[in-house]
């Protein structure tokens, strides 16, 4: 029996898991928009090839920072860190998010609400 208090979790633990699966939900909505893409505007494949690259840039960074700094415990900085790395994938999630929606590859999104501003790829409407 080990007389250890059981370490306490991070406050912001919760709110980085929640922005995990937020990221999760948008980039698998963004796979299933350029799943049949047939374009011959060079200018956006350019541009879904860019983001796509700073995508997998910001995952792979995220990922490194969550493998090194959960490994033994969890402190306050490791998810500071990590919050940081995951806005960074965020921030880039809604850049393509943004770009589908110019190109219109979405076909889910009906035409009225294709351009709201309070749309979360246009970042914090309230600044």
């Amino acid at each position: 029996i080990e007389d250890d208090a059981p370490i306490a979790t991070p406050r912001n633990i919760g709110t980085m898991l929640s922005l995990a699966k937020q990221n999760r939900d948008s980039i698998l909505g963004i796979c299933r928009a350029v799943s049949g893409l047939q374009l011959n505007d060079d200018e956006t494949l350019d541009s879904l090839n860019h983001l796509a690259g700073q995508y997998a840039e910001k995952s792979s960074t995220f990922a490194d920072i969550v493998k090194t700094s959960f490994v033994s415990s969890v402190s306050e900085d490791n998810v500071q860190s990590s919050m940081t790395a995951l806005e960074d994938v965020s921030h880039v999630a809604r850049q393509l998010s943004a770009l589908i929606r110019r190109a219109e590859l979405d076909e889910n999104v009906s035409e009225k609400s294709r351009f709201h501003y309070l749309s979360p790829e246009f970042g914090d409407s309230w600044k």
